[in-house]
Parts: C-alpha cells; sequence; structure tokens
C-alpha cells in the first residue's frame, strides 16, 4: 500500500459507487485514489472507510457520493424530490463585537439571541479555506458564504436573504477575491420530526422557550439526517430552521451546478427526507427534553 502524508481530521473526500452482480464496488477518488468491493453497500462503506483512515490517518473522513448512495428509504419515497442541506466542512474562530447582534439581545440563560440579527458583523482572523463555513462556539448557529457560492443561491431567493459581510482581518494572500457574509432570514419552514423516531432528545430552555431538537429514524436513514413536510418542499432554495440553527436547501439540480464548479471548496452536501403529514410528529411541547 502506498503511504500518503498524514493529514488533518474530517477532509472531504469524493467518492462514487457501482452495482455489480455480486454487490457493490466504492472508489474514492480524491485527495486519495482507493477501491473496495463488498456484497453490501453498507459492508462496502466501512470497507471503504477503513482504507481511507489507513492511507490518510483521518479517523473522520467525510465521504461525498456522486451519485448519492441507495437507500431502502429511497423504496419509500422519502428522497423525491430531491433537496439538500448546503453543509460545510470548516469552521472559524470569530470575535464577538461589543455592539448587539440580536434586536433583543440574547437569553441570559441559554445564549440564544432574541429578535432580528442586526448588522453588527462579525470579526474573523484570516479567510477560511472553503467557500461555506461555521462559527465555532456559535450557538444560533449562522453560517459564512463567500460570493462565489451565494452566485448560484441569490438569484432564487432575492431580498428574502440578508447577507452581512464578515469582517476578515487578514486575507491568506494579496490576491484573495473572495468576500464572505453571514446569511440570515425568516425561515419559510421547520425542520420535520418524524413519527416513529427511535429516539428524540435535546433541550429546551425554561426562560425563552427556544429548542433545539435530535432524533433518530433509521427506517430513513443509518446516518443524521434533516425532515422536512411536503408540502414545504416547493421551490429551488428553501430558508429552513432547526431551532436557532438556519439551513440552506436546494434542489438537485442547483447541488449539481454547484458540485461541478471545481473553482467551489469543502462544500458538501446532506440529502433532506421528505415527509407526509401522516409520517410527522406534532405536539412537540410534550416531548421532555433537557435544560440547556
Amino acid at each position: 500500500m502506498v503511504e500518503v502524508k498524514k493529514s488533518r481530521e474530517n477532509q472531504l473526500y469524493r467518492c462514487s459507487w457501482l452495482a455489480k452482480a455480486n454487490g457493490f464496488e466504492l472508489t474514492c477518488r480524491s485527495p486519495v485514489v482507493v477501491k473496495v468491493n463488498a456484497s453490501g453497500i453498507e459492508k462496502a462503506k466501512d470497507k471503504l472507510i477503513a482504507k481511507i483512515i489507513d492511507l490518510t490517518g483521518d479517523g473522520e473522513p467525510y465521504l461525498q457520493f456522486e451519485p448519492s448512495l441507495p437507500t431502502n428509504a429511497e423504496k419509500k419515497n422519502y428522497f423525491t424530490p430531491e433537496y439538500y442541506e448546503v453543509g460545510h466542512n470548516e469552521s472559524v474562530e470569530w470575535s464577538k463585537s461589543s455592539f448587539p447582534m440580536f434586536s433583543d439581545g440574547e437569553c441570559s440563560k441559554c445564549g440564544t439571541g432574541l429578535g432580528e440579527r442586526t448588522s453588527t458583523q462579525r470579526a474573523i482572523a484570516s479567510s477560511p479555506k472553503y467557500d461555506v463555513a461555521g462559527f465555532k462556539w456559535d450557538k444560533n448557529l449562522r453560517y459564512l458564504y463567500s460570493e462565489s457560492i451565494l452566485r448560484y443561491l441569490i438569484p432564487h431567493v432575492g431580498d428574502r436573504l440578508r447577507q452581512i459581510p464578515v469582517d476578515i482581518k487578514r486575507q491568506k494572500s494579496p490576491n484573495t477575491a473572495n468576500s464572505y457574509f453571514e446569511l440570515d432570514f425568516v425561515p419559510t419552514a421547520t425542520v420535520a420530526i418524524p413519527d416513529p423516531a427511535e429516539s428524540i432528545g435535546g433541550w429546551r430552555c425554561s426562560k425563552c422557550k427556544s429548542s433545539m431538537i435530535h432524533f433518530s429514524a433509521k427506517h430513513i436513514s443509518t446516518d443524521s439526517i434533516n425532515c422536512l413536510r411536503r408540502l414545504d418542499a416547493q421551490g429551488r432554495v428553501l430558508l429552513i430552521s432547526k431551532g436557532a440553527k438556519r439551513i440552506l436547501v436546494v434542489d438537485a439540480a442547483i447541488r449539481e451546478a454547484i458540485a461541478k464548479d471545481r473553482s467551489l471548496k469543502g462544500v458538501v452536501f446532506e440529502r433532506i427526507a421528505i415527509l407526509d403529514d401522516s409520517e410527522v410528529r406534532t405536539n412537540l411541547k410534550s416531548l421532555k427534553l433537557a435544560s440547556p
């Protein structure tokens, strides 16, 4: 086996898959090249991850398959129509301004921002490596996006998407052209909680009533996944909330256009499961959740 220089964890690995008569063939094409075969898709995925760890030392590789891996849930129409969360593979440290970031301040108990996001900019030490990134230790779970990726999104959301410039103290190089913006918006829908679900957890603040709910639904996916009501799955770009978190969701055509743009770095996509109303849990207030 060829020795590869040890790398940092949680890198993005571009992969593909092929169904064969005796099982599945999975191939990683970048940043390392490795191929595995197994009788089942999950066995093949486990073997591929083990090989990548062996080659790179990356204990938490992030695999992105093109096309997406098949699942049992596809037979039940959970992924029609196709929507994807625009995710990130990097988080940056930031410094807080003395000016308020939210119009009604922050909850003294849980730290959630109250009211509308103000125009106060966050400052980061240097420009991100990738085109989408998170803010470390951010209780309000907003993200920053480069102007390069925003050109794929803005035409479909117009002025519904607020762009708050990020103050970058030091660019990587004088040639760095990208500006970055924190995005905020009034959500058009919220993440749906499936019913049934193997487990439901999270927290709810007794003071401001903010909450964050997590769930496991293995009949939909063995991986962590977000869900939407089918009635909410309409449009090219969807503006979704999950508690304080703000999620951008795109349709298959926009995902494909972004994925084909090799100038964009570190953009990951998470499939969104689509639920009928009969599959969505209601009365979330009755859930017993921890206190933050």
